[in-house]
């Protein structure tokens, strides 16, 4: 989000930005519980975050609670925009990009549905969970459900077999396409080092246009 001007008065400081038109809770809650978005518009925010969140990493802030609360449409089946950097963290690391495996902090912070399984660990984590946040998300606007709920359901898919339960835990719990699983389950890998991010989901068979 692009911050146009600041104004200050003795009770407030007002900042001017775009106007949208909502952000994603709110299009999962007009739904109802057995509604579901379009699988392609889906694809396209899921594409956009991705974007996003390499872009900001690439000034070296790792925003630490993406949800569909902080996720704004400029308008019906627009486009979206992160926003609410409350939580992030800014790394004075002049300007360069956030590498891979770099570690900044041990804080819990977050919601907890979207929260990293290092960051539920308390380990030194850095800018992949957001890539983690992104899959939750996904799984979320592709379901319109929670992926976890709480810190148990995180734990049950720590120790998910996935030979002994005879699928993964994302389509345990939702009914999705085998892209979207493959999708999801890359970033919400238990392991920082190997969780995808943009360079993983550029060639992601997800992202292919059936139509071209």
């Amino acid at each position: 989000m692009e911050a146009h001007g600041i104004l200050q008065d003795e009770e407030s400081v007002l900042v001017v930005m775009p106007l949208m038109q909502c952000d994603l809770y709110a299009e999962l809650t007009k739904l109802g519980m057995d509604g579901r978005l379009d699988r392609t518009l889906v694809r396209r925010w899921v594409a956009q975050l991705a974007l996003g969140i390499d872009a900001l990493h690439g000034m070296g802030i790792i925003h630490r609670d993406i949800k569909p609360e902080n996720i704004l449409l400029d308008a019906p089946n627009g486009n979206v925009r992160i926003a609410d950097f409350n939580a992030a963290l800014v790394v004075q690391n002049g300007g360069t990009p956030l590498e891979d495996t770099e570690v900044f902090t041990p804080a819990r912070v977050g919601t907890e549905p979207y929260v990293a399984w290092e960051t539920e660990r308390q380990w030194w984590y850095g800018k992949m969970v957001d890539w983690w946040a992104l899959g939750c998300v996904m799984f979320a606007l592709l379901t319109n459900s929670l992926l976890f709920e709480d810190h148990r359901a995180r734990a049950t898919y720590a120790h998910w077999d996935q030979k002994r339960e005879g699928m993964s835990y994302p389509k345990s719990m939702g009914d999705l396409l085998d892209e979207e699983e493959s999708a999801i389950s890359g970033l919400i890998d238990l392991h920082p080092c190997t969780r995808y991010r943009l360079r993983h989901l550029r060639h992601h068979a997800y992202f292919y246009d059936e139509n071209r």
